[in-house]
This record gives C-alpha cells, structure tokens and sequence, in this order.
C-alpha cells in the first residue's frame, strides 16, 4: 500500500496521503485525507492487490477471504464516493442506500459476531438528507473540524480564557486566508476593553 501511495499520480488539487502511512510519525490523519484514502488510494491498490487473485475450487480461504473483503470494502467505497459528490438526486440517494445496504449485510454475512454501532443506522438515513439538503458539501463539518485543528495549534499556556481577543487575532493570524479577510475580522472585532466587560471566564464567579 505504501508503494502505491508513492507511484500513484493524484489531480493537483486533492489533499497529500502521508507516503508512511501506518507509521506513528506521520500523525494522526484527518478526516478528508480519511475520505481520499477511502475513494482514490484504497480502491486502486486493494484492486490490483487482491481482485486478480486466483479464484475458483481450488483457491485457498485465505484468497476468497480477501476477495469477500474487498466486495464489502467497495460497496463502503463506493457508498462514500455517491455521497460526496458535489451535486445529487433521488437515483443517486437511491443508488447510495443500496451500497450503504449491501455493505451492512455483507458485513453481517462475513463476521457473525459484528456489533453494529451507532453510526451505521444514521448512515441509513443519510440518503434522505441528501434529498432534504443537498449535497454534504453545504452542511458537513468539515470545516469546524479545520477551525478545531487551527485552534489547537494556537499557544495558550493555560490561559485559554484571559484574552479572547488576542486569541480570536490569533486564529485570523493562522488562516490560510487572504489579507482582506483578516482585515475584515479584525475591523468587526470589538476592543479588548469591551472583550472584558461581557466576556466572563468559566471558573469565574458570577457577580
């Protein structure tokens, strides 16, 4: 998987795959470069990896193992890639139900002792919302997760509540935005002063 990460050739505008993936050192991946792995690198490489093996009577549990753990990695895959596109429709929710189904039931039918979560029921119900909504791209959460990632980057020496204002300038500063956006934050910022007249800490007793 780390050579094809390497040889494979990616659009200039796609998020960069850490090449020693697996590895503690690259860090804990975030969640669109999660989505790139599952629709571009994992399908490419479990393909050529795995759907040219030898299949039929004589063809090891190991083999049809795989190939049965492929067909349940690319119905997730392709479930994913409908629900991701930037535009929708009833066929296309329609199509990502099926996948979202077939995923579940292969996964059912392979490991018996499978707990579902959470998680997969309300994927059940996300090809509704992409017919009450829209495409995920104009509600996901992507980018407070972003926002989150900048934030937790910012020095605070344990004083995250002493001065939202600098912190919030702090923020602006770390955007990878253009100098007009800055300059707007920064106009529509109040003054300090009135940061501390309404801002109250948390652990700060009520007056």
């Amino acid at each position: 998987l780390q050579a094809n990460i390497k040889a494979m050739i990616t659009p200039t505008w796609t998020s960069k795959i850490p090449e020693n993936l697996r590895q503690a050192s690259h860090g804990k991946l975030k969640a669109d470069q999660w989505r790139l792995l599952g629709t571009v690198y994992l399908p490419a490489s479990l393909i050529r990896l795995w759907a040219h093996q030898r299949n039929g009577p004589t063809a090891s549990d190991a083999i049809i193992c795989r190939q049965q753990v492929l067909e349940i990695t690319m119905s997730l895959f392709s479930a994913v890639s409908i629900a991701t596109v930037h535009t929708t429709s009833e066929g296309k929710a329609e199509l990502y139900l099926q996948h979202i189904q077939a995923y579940c039931d292969r996964v059912k039918n392979l490991y018996l002792n499978y707990q579902f979560r959470p998680n997969h029921h309300m994927a059940f119900h996300l090809s509704e919302y992409l017919c009450m909504y829209s495409p995920v791209h104009s509600w996901w959460t992507f980018p407070f997760e972003r926002i989150i990632g900048m934030l937790q980057c910012i020095p605070t020496n344990n004083k995250l509540c002493k001065s939202p204002h600098t912190y919030v300038l702090q923020l602006s500063n770390s955007m990878d935005s253009q100098q007009s956006t800055k300059e707007l934050l920064r106009s529509h910022l109040p003054a300090p002063a009135t940061f501390n007249r309404f801002y109250r800490s948390p652990t700060a007793p009520l007056q």
